[in-house]
């Protein structure tokens, strides 16, 4: 399916897009490239976009629409993109960005921004994912900034942080023509705790509020009106329209792709900030998440915070653009150190690590500030394996797995043998990783759970690839995949593709699978990952080289087909 591209737009900051989502973006997705987008010539993808631009339409064959899960139900739509795709559709949002950026209430609102590339390098959004790093004594380290549950620094079980990437200079900073800076939500919990603290606690109190199925409930032509009504050209917002109608898999709703995409939805919400900061209402807002504090900031403190009033006022301001508040309501009395509300696990957390700050002294909260921007990987695989067997909690599973995307991303081409040549980050991640059997134990039997959904699926596969051995049990299911792989999405049978050819023993059975799936699909991403399988296969059984050559043709496989084939001659030397 192709879509035109909107009147007026000529490209905007394509090649930075590129690199944005490169050197950033990537890690987020839901779908993650195989090789981490290694192979790719960038002038040669910018060319390609500038390409589309000039015939003014995009292709959005192999665009695939994934339904998020969380505790058995769908949590929201995502999607996978073509390159260039994705690239056009995040330059032409980066074209219409600094009127919504201008719409938020800079100081209230934090999440996903809009960074051009030389502005505010401070906030750049990298590394909080880098919790693989090169062990190597960093400032912040070095300043004390991580601490245990007591308030002492310390290093243990805590991210490191490659040095590298330390730097603040501007002129070494990737691309971030979008970004999220720190993590949103913790970074939200440190200005309430920076209030907190500097209104001495007295008489505080502030409620949580959650807005319901957010990116699903968006009203697409409401959508369509506040991008107009906010500065977008008309053409632009159609565009947008015509991209998420192409996705979707419902009449209305949001398509989460990348952070261009999370900043336009997050600033839907603009008018929401406009009427709060009108009627004098302190408040902190995450993408949806409201943290609204009960009488700072009111001029009817004295008496009292009416709270039944506001929450009907905020139900209808948030009814004019479509939305409703999710039911949930938790309120925290720091002055009494007692959560109400606080009846689910994300939630839990959040409010535990409210009430352990250490209020004494400024320094304490910026601990604070470093130590909980985002769970440990330890923690995050102990939480996985408490989860029940319904389904993992969606946020640490999320975060687990940019974890693991940015730690694996230069040694997935190794084979299961080959620790040795491994780089310190990825040792750091196999060793985190082979460490939690628990984890490990649920992952194998969630996989063949009959309510797991097809990206839980792929998503499991995915980590079960790096540790698996031999005769382990995901093998034989990555076998009956690939026989029926008709009946599966795309994104399971081919990264089961992968997890079966880096593990799979030698034989003839073995060896003629390989003649009948590693083939071109004609499907970008599962031809992506299939390069990859038949990279394992040519080095682990034998085969001719060309299962691999067959991918070598022309467009966005050329690189990849290419580049593989140099990682085996290499090895040759």
């Amino acid at each position: 399916m192709k879509i035109n591209l909107p009147d007026g737009y000529r490209g905007f900051r394509v090649a930075d897009v590129l690199r944005s989502v490169i050197d950033v973006d990537q890690y987020d997705d839901w779908i993650a490239d195989p090789i981490c987008y290694q192979d790719l010539d960038q002038a040669a993808v910018v060319a390609a976009s500038q390409a589309a631009i000039r015939s003014r339409e995009v292709d959005a064959a192999g665009a695939t629409a994934i339904e998020i899960h969380s505790l058995g139900g769908r949590k929201f739509t995502a999607a996978y993109l073509p390159l260039p795709f994705r690239v056009v559709l995040a330059d032409v949002i980066a074209s219409q960005a600094r009127p919504l950026q201008r719409r938020l209430v800079a100081d209230k609102t934090f999440g996903f921004e809009y960074l051009p590339p030389g502005v505010k390098p401070d906030t750049a959004p990298y590394w909080t994912i880098d919790y693989f790093a090169e062990a190597a004594e960093t400032s912040w380290q070095a300043a004390g900034m991580f601490s245990d549950d007591t308030g002492a620094p310390t290093d243990e079980n805590q991210p490191l942080f490659d040095s590298a990437h330390e730097q603040r200079d501007a002129s070494a900073a990737p691309s971030a023509v979008f970004g999220t800076g720190e993590d949103g939500t913790y970074t939200v919990l440190s200005k309430v705790a920076e209030l907190c603290e500097s209104a001495g606690f007295e008489g505080l109190a502030f409620r949580w509020y959650d807005i319901e199925s957010f990116a699903d409930s968006v009203p697409r032509k409401k959508l369509l009106e506040w991008l107009q009504s906010a500065g977008w050209q008309q053409g632009h917002a159609r565009f947008y329209g015509d991209v998420l109608n192409a996705l979707a898999t419902r009449p209305d709703g949001f398509v989460s792709v990348d952070d261009a995409n999370g900043f336009l939805l997050a600033s839907y919400l603009a008018p929401i900030d406009d009427w709060l900061r009108k009627g004098r209402v302190l408040f902190f807002r995450c993408r949806d998440e409201y943290f609204v504090f009960e009488q700072l900031g009111d001029e009817r403190a004295a008496q009292g915070f009416d709270v039944a009033a506001f929450e009907r006022d905020f139900d209808r301001e948030l009814g004019k653009l479509g939305l409703k508040r999710r039911q949930r309501v938790v309120s925290f009395n720091l002055d009494a150190e007692d959560t109400r509300g606080a009846d689910d696990d994300e939630t839990a957390i959040l409010a535990d690590a409210l009430l352990k700050i250490s209020w004494e002294t400024t320094d304490a909260v910026t601990r604070y500030r470093f130590a909980a921007c985002a769970p440990a990987w330890l923690h995050l695989c102990s939480r996985i394996a408490a989860t029940p067997d319904s389904a993992p909690q969606l946020s640490a599973v999320f975060e687990l797995l940019r974890l693991a995307n940015f730690g694996r991303r230069s040694d997935c081409l190794l084979l299961p043998s080959e620790t040795a040549a491994m780089s310190e980050r990825g040792r750091n991640y196999r060793n985190s990783l082979d460490a939690q059997t628990a984890m490990l134990a649920r992952l194998r039997h969630r996989l063949t759970a009959s309510a797991v959904s097809p990206w839980e699926q792929h998503w499991i596969l995915r980590l079960l690839t790096d540790v698996s051995t031999a005769g382990a049990p995901e093998i034989a299911f990555a076998h009956t995949v690939l026989s029926k792989r008709d009946s599966v999405q795309w994104y399971v049978w081919a990264q089961a593709a992968v997890l079966f050819f880096r593990h799979a023993t030698a034989t003839d059975d073995v060896r003629r699978l390989a003649e009948q799936v590693l083939r071109p699909s004609g499907q970008v991403g599962a031809d992506r990952f299939l390069a990859m399988a038949a990279y394992f296969a040519e080095l682990r059984l034998g085969l001719a080289p060309a299962r691999l050559d067959a991918f070598a043709g022309s467009g966005p496989m050329e690189g990849l087909a290419v580049y593989l084939r140099n990682r085996i001659k290499e090895r040759g030397k």
